[in-house]
């Protein structure tokens, strides 16, 4: 499942970086103790609190302070929008010209324009409902090793080096190296199988990160106990790269909006395509470019309010696929 998102390496300080991970789950875990210079004891409150100052706090903060009249906004002023609002103008102009004023096309134009608005507006406000949901997934407080005693700390305390108790109902607050397990079975990101955990040395080849002496942010403990240490936090975790990457998706880059943007390319080329056709047509056989001009926008209408009720259900059909493999890291 992890390999579905790409992890940007920056070098930073306190980044998942995957060599570094898979350095993490071959060495054993005296090596690992030693690289994050802490123990099987825990860190002392001091250093603790020196680490933290470093490395910041063991959170996952992403700002999503817009108001659904941003989301609307954003989603009027689109090249897709503007397409249908300029078709929409045009209907008008052409039924002016009659006898009979007739609005129908336009009005039509305007309701796809208006559905067009409300759905792409509503699955951006979706997703981004989707991405606090899993940011609030990580439990408030877990059980560290601390001063060499077990002590109850909030998550976003929680820093490089320490010592983490785990069991049965737990959520891993950060990535984690096991150093002590017993009959641990987790799930990540929703899977349906559980996967088994064990404090042993990894000894085969690279698989995406699935290593099974390491435990990432957000997984499920769902039996047995173990002790493990972190080696990252808050947002250079894994966990935390995969709530980055699907908020800066969630705006440009989720399907629905990926089809509304090809949709647009395909119609604008559609107008381009049979205005110049139409207009050198009637020229040739009549000599009449206002006629023409009508016509060929006529035709533009027509071919809009036929395929665009379609290909607005399609494309919110396909964007639907997406959101429960959001909901899956959340759901269990």
């Amino acid at each position: 499942m992890l390999k579905m998102f790409k992890i940007n390496t920056s070098g930073t300080r306190n980044t998942t970086d995957t060599k570094l991970v898979r350095r993490i789950a071959c060495e054993d875990k005296f090596a690992t103790l030693q690289r994050l210079k802490t123990s099987i004891s825990g860190l002392q409150s001091k250093d603790a609190r020196q680490r933290l100052a470093k490395y910041g706090s063991n959170e996952i903060i992403i700002k999503h302070d817009k108001t659904k009249l941003h989301y609307l906004l954003k989603a009027f002023v689109t090249p897709f929008s503007l397409v249908l609002l300029f078709l929409a103008i045009v209907a008008i102009f052409l039924n002016s010209s009659q006898r009979t004023l007739n609005l129908s096309p336009a009005i039509f134009v305007l309701a796809i324009l208006f559905i067009s608005v409300i759905l792409t507006a509503m699955q951006n406000i979706r997703i981004n409902t989707n991405i606090q949901n899993l940011i609030n997934r990580i439990s408030r407080t877990t059980q560290v090793m601390r001063d060499c005693e077990p002590q109850k700390l909030l998550t976003r305390d929680l820093t490089i080096g320490d010592v983490v108790l785990l069991k049965a109902g737990d959520i891993v607050p950060a990535d984690v190296k096991l150093l002590k397990s017993n009959d641990l079975e987790c799930s990540l990101l929703g899977e349906e199988d559980t996967v088994k955990k064990r404090a042993t040395n990894y000894t085969g080849k690279n698989n995406n990160l699935d290593y099974a002496n390491i435990l990432y942010a957000g997984t499920i403990i769902l039996s047995g106990s173990g002790i493990g240490v972190v080696f990252a936090t808050g947002k250079e975790t894994v966990f935390g790269k995969i709530a980055q990457n699907l908020s800066k998706i969630n705006l440009e880059n989720n399907l629905f909006n990926f089809s509304m943007k090809k949709l647009t390319k395909i119609f604008l080329t559609l107008i381009l395509i049979i205005v110049p056709v139409v207009l050198l047509i009637n020229e040739i056989i009549r000599g009449n470019w206002e006629n023409a001009l009508i016509f060929a926008m006529a035709i533009t209408v027509g071919i809009t309010a036929g395929v665009m009720p379609t290909a607005i259900v399609n494309n919110l059909v396909k964007a639907n696929i997406d959101m429960p493999r959001i909901r899956a890291t959340y759901d269990n």
